[in-house]
């Protein structure tokens, strides 16, 4: 499911602010059909592309009547081109189209095969999101997200 041929970003939106280190995150609302699901693209050091995980809710509604804390299982994805930063529209070979939900910095706190935690400060997300590979399913991650406090202005 590696979008290589969809055409460039023609939003016209810039690119989304780097965290202090460069590293740079969106979540797409991805729709085909009548299926929806989020994809959450993570740039990482070391990787020209994009990590990529599936989410089957919607990433703005994790805190919703003041939960404190969100978990899901979700499921890694092939890494995606790094276009998919800023880029919405329809995806090559009807394969549905995609809307940027929010897109910003990322501060990576622990990254690795098993493990990685990041804080991302995006338009409309402030949280800090811990995934945790599972032993048994290698595709399959834990995903646990707690909101962060906004930034002073």
């Amino acid at each position: 499911m590696v979008w290589q041929d969809s055409p460039v970003d023609s939003s016209g939106a810039g690119p989304p602010a780097p965290g202090p280190a460069g590293r740079r995150f969106a979540i797409l609302r991805h729709s085909r059909s009548e299926e929806t699901h989020w994809d959450f693209l993570l740039d990482l050091p070391g990787r020209a592309r994009l990590a990529t995980w599936r989410i089957d809710t919607d990433p703005l509604q994790w805190f919703a009547g003041e939960k404190k804390e969100f978990t899901a299982v979700v499921c890694a994805l092939p890494d995606h081109r790094r276009v998919y930063l800023t880029f919405e529209g329809p995806v090559s070979r009807d394969r549905g189209t995609v809307k940027r939900v929010d897109s910003g910095a990322a501060l990576l706190i622990q990254t690795g095969d098993q493990k990685t935690q990041v804080e991302l400060r995006g338009a409309r997300l402030h949280v800090r999101i811990s995934l945790l590979r599972d032993s048994d399913h290698p595709d399959l991650w834990h995903l646990c997200a707690q909101p962060l406090p906004p930034v002073p202005t």
